[in-house]
């Protein structure tokens, strides 16, 4: 803000010692809405009325109307402008007394300040007007202008000096206004460049190329590099770059890549701390002190580096080189950062179509890498819509049946007459009424063509897109069913064999203790179904012959004997005693031995053993007793030869047991011995009595 000094005061007038607070009435003038609402807002904070006027045609119809305690009028104001009104103003000697502070966009040229102090007006302030500066001026201002004269001005500029300084101010203005227009012009070149060069090209490496190439071109740099981070150790690599003097023969190139590369500590930087760097005048700045000689063979003035940053991650570097020092103003610092913004915002969305177009691959490779295993699947499957219809099937849903997948496809289950026979169908509905999966093995006797099936169906509800449909697994279980029926009959035979029999018992012996056995061992020992089981074996045997058949078992168990045949008496549950005849040999349970036995009971066999015994030893005493009486009847016939047989029978058993014939053997030796002479009983008495 500066204020414009009043004129010496005549001699008769007084400068009030006490400063004075009113509340008055400003005139604002401005042709922008905004900046008048602005104004006026902070005018009445402080307390003051505000008028308003958007020219300076109506501003002078409201001053001559009411006139203001104070004026604040905008310098550029399209027709009439500020310096005009404040002209017209100071030529009315009504109106000449209030004080007039003009508000420019150009206040940092001098000779503005100069021609609205020669016209009269007593400050200039620059846009964007604070809250203090207008207080100031306006607080100032307001107490001189209720002392009578105390800003009119002693001199005032003649028309020709006006109109010769005001059109040199007005050129100046345009001159202004079109070097705004140009600068704006590049950049809005340079950002419709880089904005156009990030929707249109789709490799990264040709696009960052290609904003390097925009930065020279259109942002007056002499050479742009990109840098890239690496994420995991935040160091700069290298993306692209692109300088004016690319390709060219003066060597510019080597000094611009040495400089390039000792300004990446500078773009290292930026990339740790995500902050803007600039180095105004890279020759004599001491952050750049090994590239001075190097700046100043390549005509590098000036540097700065941008942060590349999305999503609070700096991810990069913008490194910009130009040809002279103090390059770098605010409004170029400006465009550059936005420029760095978009370059940023490109990249990231580089990323994004990469990471989407990976994303759709794997997509497209998981939907065909489900449809090859859907079709390759051993299990049939056919989804279905809430109406029947079939959505899709696979060839092994169609060899299930003995159709085609076409003409699967053209089914509804609803209609399937084997769906209804089999109650796969009430299946399928309760399935998708209670959105719970259903779960049934069945028998077709035959398809809709002509094939017999055993099938494992499994009804699977789901939702798709809103509506429900039925997924169906359908499993070929002729296999596993003909095992079963070939694992019942085996069952069948097994019981038949084992379970159902009574002849022997059939035993498993653990670790001594009984693992299993067949009802026919219960009955053998006395026991109710089942009662044997884990009970230790040694419980069953009579205590005089468990050593022997322990050592057979275990003798068995160890390897040491093939199989085991042992005969002991058994302890029945009564405990009565019955002869048991075992026979077993070595198995296998769980990786343990076992013992794999059958039990015969001999009670009755041994006693009826025992009664054949009886009866051919009664015979046998009945016969040697004939025998006898055959010998004695002989004697009586032949008294001379008396004794005789039994001589003969005494030498015949001793012959026989002199030459090892067993006891049997020698009875019957005796036996013949004895009746060797029976033949004579049947000769007659005279004969046998006859002498010589």
């Amino acid at each position: 803000m500066g204020y414009v000094k009043s004129q010496p005061r005549a001699l008769d007038q007084s400068v009030p010692t006490v400063r004075e607070s009113r509340v008055a009435t400003l005139l604002v003038v401005d042709d922008s809405a905004e900046v008048r609402q602005q104004l006026r807002l902070m005018l009445e904070d402080m307390g003051h009325a505000v008028i308003e006027a958007s020219c300076v045609q109506q501003a002078l119809a409201l001053i001559r109307q009411a006139t203001p305690d104070m004026i604040l009028s905008a310098i550029q104001i399209p027709g009439v402008d500020g310096f005009e009104l404040c002209r017209q103003l100071q030529q009315d000697e009504t109106l000449r007394h209030v004080p007039l502070g003009l508000i420019t966009e150009e206040f940092s040229k001098p000779d503005i300040q100069r021609f609205a102090q020669d016209l009269g007006a007593v400050a200039v302030l620059r846009k964007p007007v604070t809250t203090q500066q207008l207080r100031a001026v306006v607080e100032v201002w307001l107490f001189f202008g209720s002392v009578p004269n105390a800003t009119q001005k002693l001199r005032r500029l003649g028309n020709e000096e006006f109109h010769r300084r005001h059109s040199k101010e007005l050129v100046a203005q345009l001159e202004t206004k079109v070097a705004d227009l140009e600068r704006l012009s590049r950049r809005y070149k340079l950002l419709s460049e880089t904005n156009h060069a990030i929707v249109r090209i789709r490799n990264r490496e040709t696009l960052l190329r290609t904003v390097c190439r925009i930065a020279v071109e259109h942002g007056g740099v002499r050479l742009a590099t990109i840098v890239l981070t690496d994420q995991a150790d935040r160091h700069p690599l290298l993306a692209d770059s692109y300088s004016e003097a690319a390709g060219s023969p003066t060597g510019f190139d080597d000094a611009l890549d040495e400089v390039a590369k000792g300004g990446r500590g500078l773009s290292a930087k930026t990339l740790r701390s995500g902050k803007l760097v600039v180095v105004n005048d890279i020759v004599s700045d001491k952050r750049t002190v090994p590239l001075h000689e190097t700046a100043r063979l390549a005509g590098i003035g000036a540097m700065a580096v941008f942060p590349l940053r999305h999503g609070g991650v700096t991810i990069g570097a913008l490194e910009v080189y130009a040809y002279t020092a103090g390059f770098f103003e605010p409004e170029i610092l400006r465009t550059l950062e936005e420029m760095a913004e978009d370059i940023a915002f490109g990249l990231h969305n580089h990323a994004r179509e990469a990471d989407h177009a990976v994303a759709q691959q794997r997509m497209a490779d998981a939907l065909e890498y489900n449809r090859v295993l859907i079709e390759t699947s051993p299990i049939g499957i056919i989804t279905y819509n809430a109406a029947g219809g079939v959505v899709s099937a696979n060839t092994a849903a169609a060899e299930l049946v003995g159709g085609t997948v076409t003409q699967l496809v053209s089914q509804n289950f609803r209609e399937i007459e084997s769906w209804k026979s089999s109650g796969l169908l009430s299946l399928a509905e309760q399935a998708l009424a209670t959105n719970r999966i259903a779960d049934k093995e069945i028998h077709i006797p035959s398809t809709t063509y002509g094939k017999e099936a055993w099938i494992r169906a499994r009804l699977v509800p789901f939702e798709f897109r809103s509506e429900r449909h039925l997924l169906a697994l359908l499993s070929d279980i002729r296999a596993r069913h003909e095992v079963e029926q070939a694992l019942a009959d085996a069952q069948s035979t097994y019981r038949a064999l084992v379970e159902r029999q009574s002849l022997v018992g059939i035993f498993l012996i653990d670790q001594g203790r009984i693992l299993y056995h067949n009802p026919r061992a219960d009955e053998i020992f006395g026991y109710q179904p089942g009662e044997l089981v884990g009970q230790p074996m040694k419980l069953h045997v009579v205590d005089e012959d468990w050593p022997a058949a322990e050592r057979a078992l275990w003798g068995v168990l160890s390897g040491e004997i093939p199989t085991l045949k042992v005969d002991f008496r058994g302890r029945r549950k009564d405990g009565g005693e019955v002869l048991i005849n075992a026979h077993g040999t070595l198995g296998n349970h769980n990786g343990r031995p076992i013992l794999v036995g059958v039990l015969l009971d001999v009670t009755e066999q041994r006693h009826a053993e025992q009664q054949i015994k009886l009866h051919v030893a009664q015979l046998e005493a009945a016969f040697m007793h004939t025998v006898e009486v055959a010998t004695t009847l002989s004697e009586i016939r032949d008294p001379y030869t008396a004794g005789h047989e039994r001589r003969v029978a005494e030498l015949a058993v001793a012959i026989g047991a002199e030459l090892g014939f067993d006891a049997r053997r020698q009875q019957g030796l005796r036996i013949a011995g004895s009746l060797h002479d029976v033949g004579k009983m049947s000769i007659p008495t005279e004969i046998l009595s006859k002498p010589g």
